[in-house]
């Protein structure tokens, strides 16, 4: 017999409370059956008995009863048998006085009493069928008793047949009671699993559709709402704004204190920009740094302008964690729907355009988008296409700007820079058709077909026997980024038998530090293992530039131009080139100055020791053939006609 569970114990004790009630009854009924064979004192006296123990069942069943009985300890399995043998007394009690005092006539209703009691307890016991066993027994012992103490032989068959119908109805609902026990256990098993998928569901939609470490709608769900504003009949449509920010410098908290501490200030973050805006605005966090809002409080550009005030405002002051104090900062760019875009796509496009726009302007700025940004947008458009249409033409070229010796005027090389003169148009600047590049997943072509020219050039001055020195080259960070196209364009080197000791790599801090540019060190190793020269250019204008120089295969720095213009007039910028010189020389690297363009400026460098520099003051980016025929010379300190002129 299987030890009852909660269940089967909430069963008995809600079908013992109508049993009670029915046991009072038939008492009654038998009590005026028999009351003249076995005397109405008699009966009357087992009735008041009978009727008193099965309140006390009754009253314990309703105190007892679900969901008071959490679990089955002993107690309560005490408590059920010692309930079974008062309710079977009574019963067992009618036996002996039917088989003691009564007839034929109240024997046999005494017998078809007890035999319909148990078919009924077996009903109600049926799922404790422990319990049922102690009822039969409480019942058949005292009907034996009486047998045994009246001598009567002819009366055993009560006994025996109660026994044997109890064995029957045992074995009966033993089978009932296990079928309906795994009818429960299957239901509750049923229950649970809904409950559990209800769970999961909406654990799923919260995955799905909500960012965990700021409980804000994040980039999936944020969209759904935009486009779920956007359904509807032309007249059902309300105009909104969408404004997108991203953190100033957020890569840094990570980097430097942590991810930890950068979940909590993206947690700090939502916390103070949800409660800038209204109820019916909605906030989310759209990957990484970078939030959004749908603003639907507010129409006017005075108004978004205002809002937009409000939220750069909340970010501006420092949030502590822990021991740091760290200073989020941010800027905004914002479009409004219908009038800037029709679609969730071209709306969030033109917001992030106008983001960029914003972070251009300067930190804490908002930029809402307008017809000159549109504009812009056209300008690109064209130039994307138009930029396709020169790759695949072959119409950008390389320039080069020779670098030199400053104390022996020896050409040592050039830097290769790209060049694209529009058939219609004209010459178009590098910095516009570049970031139309970049942004528009062009730049991995620009750079092939530069590192294309670079090495068919070197080639032909190979074949012509002129020493041209090393060739530098520019890498996006985009570059680094995708090092399998990166990689496959250089091995272009080794296919056409070219050393890749002739070409350096120019890299910026843009390249090093950044999303995504985790692997850079990585990458930069391998190119070095390979035989290029890895430059880092712009030096001295990032704040974690000197770091690079130990972590990386760095073995050369370019001092920016911005420190070369003020060089003879301004204290602070000799006193970087001189550090810069310093820190080369520790660390035996080159030194290399661009845009120098006076005689003073190249004499203040000889003193502070930069060896190799180039500019305008000798000449500007040049052809191919203007180039050979300078490297031919060998020689050119002399400053070019635009700088004397100058």
């Amino acid at each position: 017999m299987e030890r009852p569970i909660p269940q089967d114990v909430a069963s008995l004790l809600i079908k013992s409370r109508s049993a009670v009630v029915l046991s009072l009854i038939n008492a009654a009924l038998v009590a005026t059956v028999v009351s003249d064979g076995l005397g109405q004192t008699t009966m009357a006296l087992w009735l008041g008995g009978s009727a008193l123990i099965f309140a006390v069942v009754g009253a314990f069943a309703y105190r007892a009863g679900p969901p008071k009985v959490p679990r089955i300890t002993p107690r309560v399995l005490r408590g059920l048998h010692v309930g079974a043998i008062a309710m079977a007394l009574p019963w067992g009690v009618l036996c002996i006085l039917a088989l003691s005092l009564g007839g034929p006539a109240e024997q046999v209703v005494a017998m078809v009493v007890c035999a319909g009691t148990m078919a009924g307890s077996a009903l109600v016991l049926l799922r404790v069928i422990r319990v049922a066993a102690t009822f039969y027994l409480a019942m058949l012992l005292p009907c034996a008793a009486a047998c045994l103490a009246a001598n009567a032989d002819h009366l055993w068959p009560i006994p025996v047949s109660l026994s044997l119908f109890g064995v029957y109805l045992l074995a009966a609902a033993n089978t009932a009671g296990t079928k309906a026990r795994e009818r429960d256990i299957s239901a509750a098993d049923a229950r649970r699993t809904v409950v559990e998928l209800e769970t999961a569901y909406e654990t799923i939609s919260k995955l799905a559709f909500f960012d965990i470490t700021t409980d804000l709608p994040n980039r999936k769900g944020f969209v759904q709402r935009m486009d779920d504003l956007m359904e509807g009949g032309e007249d059902a449509r309300p105009a909104f704004a969408l404004f997108m920010l991203d953190l100033d410098r957020f890569k840094n908290v990570n980097d430097t204190l942590g991810h930890h501490v950068g979940d909590r200030l993206l947690a700090i973050v939502a916390e103070r920009l949800r409660s800038q805006i209204d109820d019916d605005d909605m906030l989310a966090r759209l990957g990484g740094d970078e939030f959004a809002v749908l603003v639907t409080s507010a129409h006017t550009p005075e108004a978004l302008e205002a809002l937009a005030l409000k939220l750069v405002t909340c970010l501006n002051s420092p949030a502590t964690i822990g021991s740091h104090e760290v200073y989020p900062g941010t800027s905004i760019g914002g479009a409004r729907y219908p009038d800037d875009a029709g679609d969730s796509g071209d709306l969030m496009k033109h917001a992030d355009i106008a983001l960029h726009r914003a972070k251009e302007s300067g930190r804490g700025c908002f930029v809402l988008f307008d017809e000159s940004i549109r504009g812009e947008i056209a300008r690109r458009d064209w130039i994307e296409s138009e930029l396709k249409t020169a790759l695949a033409s072959g119409q950008l070229r390389v320039a080069y700007q020779p670098k030199y010796d400053l104390l022996t005027g020896e050409v040592l090389g050039a830097e290769a820079l790209v060049r694209w003169t529009h058939p219609l148009e004209g010459p178009i600047e590098p910095g516009e058709f570049l970031s139309v590049a970049a942004e528009r997943g062009l730049i991995y072509r620009v750079t092939c077909s530069i590192v294309t020219e670079i090495a068919r050039d070197l080639a032909a001055w190979r074949r012509e026997g002129v020493d041209i020195g090393k060739i530098a080259m520019n890498l996006h960070p985009l570059d680094l980024k995708s090092p399998t196209d990166l990689l496959a364009s250089l091995d272009s080197f080794a296919a056409d038998g070219l050393d890749p000791r002739a070409l350096i790599l120019e890299v910026t801090e843009g390249c090093i530090v950044g999303r995504g540019m985790d692997c850079t060190p990585m990458l930069l190793d391998e190119l070095s293992e390979r035989g290029f020269e890895i430059s880092l250019d712009d030096f001295g204008t990032g704040y974690a530039s000197l770091s690079h120089l130990f972590k990386m295969p760095i073995r050369e720095i370019k001092v920016d131009r911005s420190f070369i213009r003020g060089l003879t007039r301004s204290t602070t910028d000799r006193a970087v080139v001189s550090a810069t010189v310093e820190i080369a020389r520790e660390l035996d690297l080159q030194v290399v100055a661009e845009g120098v363009e006076t005689i003073e400026q190249v004499e203040a460098l000889r003193a502070l020791g930069v060896h190799s520099a180039q500019g305008f003051f000798w000449s500007g980016p040049i052809s191919p053939r203007e180039f050979e025929h300078i490297a031919r010379i060998g020689t050119a300190l002399e400053p070019s006609r635009s700088a004397k002129a100058g």
